[in-house]
């Protein structure tokens, strides 16, 4: 072992003195080398083989195919915690596909009934011909060839086109394999005639398959999505022809509750209902910006996408993975706001493709671009993966500390879900010893279901009179506060209350009829006063209602108390004046007190929807931006001067038509006019600058006012601002 600490290396773990704890997001150092595997030898086995695709078995081992010596396509395996298993093969450690002619491709694996996998791919010339031909090698579980399929373990023809781009197994051990057709193949790799036109094929191009949780098939083709019936006909339930025109997918997976996730045109991802309509309750209008998006996969809370972006370092290029809640919102519970980037080899690394391991870790693989020696010589693109952890190591039984690295700081939105480790009778207490929903953290007691309701995922269920859970956070500031709580019930619910340190803040509260456990509705209350400092809130669970339960908790939600005595800053601490301001990120404190909106709804959907600013998707660093401004309304800042002005005010804005004016005021007096210029769209950006900004060193209320609108009848499109010394 090296003499080097942990937080030396610089991955993410830090040596006992100032020691954090791991958070969701984060390296999981226990996997590979303080959490990536990166082949160590590019010269030897497995380091020469240019990975494709993975796979990843039920006890958390993984398959790894690519392109190895002469294109021959190859598939090596890693112990779950991320080393080279060299018992694979006969102790070999590596299995081959070269059916027939001189080189193969291996393009996707899929793990089938029992253990067993597939690689499909393209066997032929070097460069590709139309004499090229399409193969399905299968493997036993200990990856020797499986002589029962084709004879020899591989099926090798021209009938369907030069290759295959995907496979699946069915749960009868049945192939299905997708290039220029869609192919079913009988366990003994003969084509079944009994799928698609009798000749045991479908007439659609793709470049993934998956069958969904009804046995249907699904097709991600290169303009469309496709859906079949179980017989290969077209399943007209979807779309009204089984197919959904305009999607340029890159990959796909399925939510928890059935619904398609399609990344597509490498910028969104976009959520399908089954029926093929979107899910415009998704993000905005029913989908996510991830710009590059290659992968996505999810988890019974979250949807991850994966992309690779420029690290700053020419020509180095990272790995990039973004977190979104079930509702398509940006997860800031997931790494640093809902976002991780990791450099895998110090060259230019290439994310391919996301899978969930054993429910509670999240792997990403792809290309990572090392030399032999790490230093010089030629760059050579090997294997490489990162294990991110989903959830935090529990403390040892007794020991109560927060669910994330921190706890929460208020005001700030708490998931039920998210209670203090430490255990039962410490950190919560449960009437019974199984987590009843099972879908998060099931080696827990407390009982968790999914749900879609807003800003859901998972909601604690099944709750009992007499049970409680516990919730670390740091008030900053103290002051007057109000409380949201999301719940549900079936019939008449129970009653509950919450505790700030042992004292019963709220009173009795009652879980209202909301008709469905899935259901949601909030209550509140008002005028709670919180001292700043750290506070252990307990939320109780005091009678049960008309059937039993005291009602499913979603989240609480604590926000400043209305009144101009509620405005704080959106984040824990104000803006800098070094730091550029994002225009999403208002004051805290509601209609009147940090913004005055002309109509109450948030008409762009995206982000913030309990308030009326209204609030869109951008194509900028900046993501979201205030949209739809009309004259009278205004949004305000609260930020800290570090030094005094002058200063150069720079205002990124976009308008479809220019001549609308705006000033920016420091606590109530003019400090800079502006007329919009037109941009050309309501997406093409552009910064305009004011110099000369006097401003004082301390904290001040920065507020953007919209005096008058262009011809389009709105001001412009707000992205960010910021004060750059003269």
């Amino acid at each position: 072992m090296s003499h080097a600490s942990a937080a030396q290396s610089g991955f993410g773990v830090e040596s006992l003195e100032g020691r954090r704890l791991l958070a969701i997001g984060d390296l999981d150092p226990t996997f590979g080398d303080l959490g990536r595997y990166v082949a160590p030898n590019p010269t030897q086995p497995p380091g020469y083989i240019v990975p494709t695709d993975f796979a990843v078995l039920a006890d958390g081992r993984t398959l790894v195919t690519g392109n190895g010596l002469n294109n021959i396509a190859s598939v090596f395996r890693l112990t779950a915690d991320g080393n080279v298993d060299l018992t694979l093969n006969q102790g070999s450690g590596m299995s081959g596909v070269n059916a027939g002619g001189r080189f193969a491709s291996a393009n996707a694996i899929a793990i089938g009934p029992g253990g067993k996998f597939a690689v499909a791919g393209t066997n032929g010339s070097f460069y590709g011909t139309q004499a090229d031909s399409a193969t399905v090698a299968v493997f036993k579980p200990d990856g020797t060839e499986d002589d029962s399929f084709g004879g020899h373990g591989f099926i090798d023809t021209r009938a369907f086109g030069v290759g295959f781009a995907d496979l699946a197994f069915q749960s009868d051990g049945k192939i299905l394999a997708v290039g220029k057709k869609l192919v079913r193949f009988n366990t003994n790799g003969t084509v079944d005639t009994t799928f698609g036109g009798g000749d045991g094929a479908a007439d659609v191009v793709g470049r993934e398959v998956t069958i969904d949780r009804n046995g249907k098939i699904v097709v991600l083709g290169y303009h469309a999505i496709f859906r079949f019936n179980a017989d290969g006909s077209p399943d007209t339930s979807f779309d009204g022809d089984g197919i959904r025109p305009n999607v340029n997918g890159t990959d796909m997976t399925f939510a928890p509750d059935g619904d398609l996730l399609v990344a597509n045109d490498a910028r969104f991802v976009t959520r399908f209902n089954p029926n093929g309509s979107i899910d415009t309750a998704f993000g905005h209008a029913g989908s996510v910006t991830v710009y590059g998006a290659s992968s996505v996969v999810s988890s019974a809370d979250r949807v991850y996408v994966g992309s690779t972006v420029w690290s700053g370092l020419i020509p180095y290029d990272d790995f990039v993975v973004n977190a979104f809640t079930q509702t398509g919102q940006v997860d800031a519970a997931f790494a640093a706001a809902g976002r991780v980037q990791t450099d895998l080899a110090w060259n230019v690394d290439r994310l391919i493709t996301l899978s969930i391991q054993k429910g509670d870790k999240l792997l990403a693989m792809g290309v990572a671009g090392t030399r032999a020696d790490r230093v010089t010589g030629p760059v050579s693109n090997v294997t490489g993966i990162a294990r991110y952890l989903l959830s935090t190591p529990p403390p040892a039984t007794g020991t109560q500390l927060p669910y994330s690295s921190n706890p929460a700081v208020l005001p700030d939105l708490i998931e039920a879900e998210n209670f203090d480790r430490g255990g039962e009778g410490v950190a919560y207490h449960d009437t019974d010893s199984a987590n009843l929903g099972g879908a998060y953290r099931p080696l827990e007691a407390v009982d968790i279901q999914n749900t879609t309701d807003t800003d859901g995922g998972s909601a604690v269920a099944f709750v009992k009179a007499g049970e409680w859970l516990e919730y670390t956070v740091d008030v900053i500031p103290g002051g007057n506060y109000d409380v949201d709580f999301r719940v549900a019930s079936l019939k008449a619910g129970g009653k509950f209350h919450l505790e700030v340190d042992g004292v019963n803040v709220t009173g009795a509260m009652t879980v209202p009829q909301t008709g469905d456990w899935n259901k949601y509705a909030t209550v509140t209350k008002t005028g709670l006063n919180l001292s700043v400092g750290r506070h252990v809130l307990r939320l109780a669970f005091d009678a049960n209602g008309s059937i039993g339960y005291v009602g499913n908790f979603n989240w609480l939600r604590i926000r400043p108390g209305t009144g101009p005595e509620g405005q704080q800053p959106y984040s824990v601490f104000p803006y800098a004046d070094t730091e550029e301001v994002l225009a999403r990120n208002f004051d805290r404190g509601g209609e009147g007190v940090a913004y005055h909106d002309t109509e109450a709804a948030n008409l762009g959907g995206a982000l913030r929807l309990s308030e009326g600013v209204d609030i869109q998707p951008t194509i900028i660093g900046a993501l979201w931006n205030v949209g739809w401004t009309r004259p009278g309304e205004w949004i305000e800042y609260t930020m800290d001067f570090t030094q005094g002005g002058p200063f150069n005010l720079n205002v990124t804005l976009a308008s479809q038509g220019g001549g609308a004016t705006f000033r920016v005021l420091v606590d109530d007096q003019t400090a800079a006019s502006f007329v919009t210029p037109d941009t050309g769209a309501w997406q093409t950006y552009s910064t305009v600058t004011r110099s000369g900004v006097n401003v004082a060193q301390g904290r001040h209320v920065i507020r953007i006012q919209f005096d008058s609108a262009g011809p389009t009848g709105y001001g412009p499109n707000l992205a960010s601002f910021e004060f750059k010394k003269a």
